[in-house]
């Protein structure tokens, strides 16, 4: 702990970039982007090569310039109907398997696939694989599948 501590306070000295692992730079570079580019985005795949132009760096594919969060990624390259329908995804993923709820299996699976979810998506907004990770898809399945099946009722 003192250790991690003394790291934190030494990159907190250099400013914001140093202590989210230069992260605080590409999310606010990342929201100029989606500003400039509010509509449209700039096209799928294109956070990389848009940060990059804008920050000068050289390269085919420069690696300093990867997004590190879902919600930015998606701003950036899709606009605002990106960002509306991850909102919408968002919501009716993480709402579906919470409604409802009863005191069967059905309901603790829906229940337990609902908090993975919400631990997921909380992840995204620090790391850029939400679409990529297999565990999203296969929790997104699960609450297909557990929402579908009935339930027993909530007990009185």
């Amino acid at each position: 702990l003192p250790q991690g501590r003394a790291r934190i306070d030494s990159a907190a000295s250099r400013g914001t970039g140093a202590v989210t692992s230069d992260r605080a730079p590409l999310v606010s570079e990342g929201l100029r982007i989606a500003v400039a580019h509010p509509l449209g985005g700039v096209g799928a795949g294109g956070f990389k090569r848009s940060y990059a132009d804008r920050v000068g760096l050289r390269g085919e594919r420069p690696k300093a310039a990867a997004s590190h969060t879902t919600p930015v990624t998606v701003a950036v390259e899709e606009g605002l109907p990106g960002i509306a329908l991850l909102a919408w995804l968002c919501a009716v993923a993480l709402s579906a398997p919470l409604r409802g709820l009863g005191r069967g299996f059905t309901s603790r699976v829906s229940f337990a696939a609902g908090l993975t979810l919400v631990a997921i998506v909380v992840h995204s907004l620090f790391y850029n694989a939400l679409f990529e990770d297999p565990m999203t898809w296969a929790m997104l399945g699960l609450v297909g599948l557990s929402v579908s099946v009935p339930r027993k009722g909530v007990p009185s």
